[in-house]
């Protein structure tokens, strides 16, 4: 398995989805000098698991200033989002692949004093061989029903390495009784971290800029699209500009930027114009699909439009995004069939009519036409989320919790 999984990220190198100057860390190699002193460990495996974990570090800083973090992801963009959020107050390196050699050298050289993991990253070899070195939580736990049916053929060998975690926060009720399901009594019900994540950063004069080029142009967003997904915004945005207008911009923000060939493609079929971020010049008014390539923006781009619609919603094997990131800022969150993975999330805010669900992808022409319509009402909707959040405290209780059960 080794020698395979050595071939494997190589080919991912190749792929562009591991880093070349940093892949050897997926062997358990570290790049950087390991600090004196107790290290506590977070890790997820994306953008997501990782901004819901931030909050319990930065309470952990800023009550033990001598604490020295490491922090672990899977993917190049968390670990450039981790940068960006954390700078040097803490290390980061990608997390190993999860074969014993890898994971052994991985722990015997950093050596965590505990370890926080977040939602479903259940990796066998990793959890029980951390057990054996320290305390380990899960933090915003996930048991999704499809994960649920995969591992009750080996109920026993899962419960095994679950009770490997010395507490297990679930995100949602729906969670918590499918981790109750397996016998576990490590289970502490809090609720969601998501819900505590900081608002995005936006830069003032970079919304201006942008919002100075746009002009009075009708403009709609679609981000964290997924392969099959830009097809959708693409042709949405084809007949739309049919029926709102040929000035119609469509911000488009894919999830994966090795998918930019095939975006391309798709809009050259179309006879559309589109530009790039990164090509840093201005959206003049022949520009009809901007297309943001560029990683911690996102707070500027939802701070342009009342609404946005989410993606990584339309199929149920991604599950969607956290909605959240733009309700904070006073976008209306607009998403479609399946929050498998953010359900909670998006049944509060479609209680409180603070989000609107589309349907089918065929719909999305028709509910972004609507709000287009009548930006006030969508406005209004997009400001009832704040309200919301502001009643809602789940890191409080976490931690105390953790400081009960943990010493470190």
């Amino acid at each position: 398995m080794g020698p395979f999984l050595v071939l494997w990220t190589h080919h991912r190198v190749r792929q562009g989805r591991e880093d070349p100057v940093r892949y050897r860390e997926r062997f358990g190699k570290p790049s950087q000098k390991r600090p004196k002193g107790k290290i506590i460990w977070f890790h997820g495996a994306s953008n997501g698991e990782c901004l819901s974990f931030l909050p319990v570090l930065e309470a952990f800083e800023k009550k033990d200033p001598c604490l020295k973090f490491l922090v672990t992801s899977g993917t190049r963009t968390a670990a450039t989002l981790l940068k960006k959020r954390l700078g040097n107050r803490a290390i980061h390196q990608f997390v190993p692949l999860d074969h014993p050699l890898f994971v052994r050298r991985f722990l015997d050289y950093w050596q965590p004093s505990v370890a926080f993991r977040t939602e479903s990253d259940y990796w066998p070899t990793t959890i029980l061989e951390m057990k054996k070195r320290g305390p380990l939580v899960l933090l915003n736990g996930r048991l999704s029903e499809k994960t649920y049916k995969r591992w009750a053929y080996l109920k026993s060998f899962f419960k095994k390495m679950l009770s490997s975690f010395q507490i297990i926060f679930p995100q949602s009720y729906d969670d918590f009784k499918r981790y109750q399901v397996f016998g576990l009594k490590n289970i502490k019900m809090i609720g969601n971290l998501k819900f505590e994540g900081a608002t995005l950063s936006v830069d003032v004069g970079a919304v201006h800029k942008l919002k100075k080029e746009i002009g009075r142009r009708p403009l709609w967003m679609a981000s964290n699209t997924h392969e099959g997904e830009e097809q959708y915004m693409v042709d949405a945005h084809h007949r739309l500009m049919k029926t709102v207008g040929k000035n119609l911009l469509l911000i488009l923000i894919p999830r994966h930027k090795e998918r930019l060939p095939a975006i391309h493609d798709m809009l050259r079929k179309k006879k559309m114009t589109f530009l790039h971020r990164t090509e840093g010049k201005k959206i003049t008014d022949d520009v009809q699909v901007f297309i943001v390539d560029t990683m911690g923006e996102l707070g500027i781009f939802y701070s342009l439009t009342n609404f946005v619609f989410m993606a990584g919603s339309l199929y149920a094997h991604i599950g969607g995004h956290n909605v959240l990131e733009p309700a904070r800022l006073g976008t209306l969150p607009v998403f479609g069939p399946h929050m498998e993975n953010n359900l909670e999330m998006a049944r509060l805010l479609l209680k409180n009519k603070a989000a609107i669900q589309v349907k089918s992808p065929q719909k999305i022409g028709a509910v972004v036409e609507g709000l287009l319509k009548h930006p006030q009402e969508t406005k209004k909707k997009a400001e009832t989320v704040k309200s919301i959040l502001k009643n809602i405290n789940i890191l409080q209780p976490t931690l105390d919790t953790i400081e009960k059960n943990i010493q470190f």
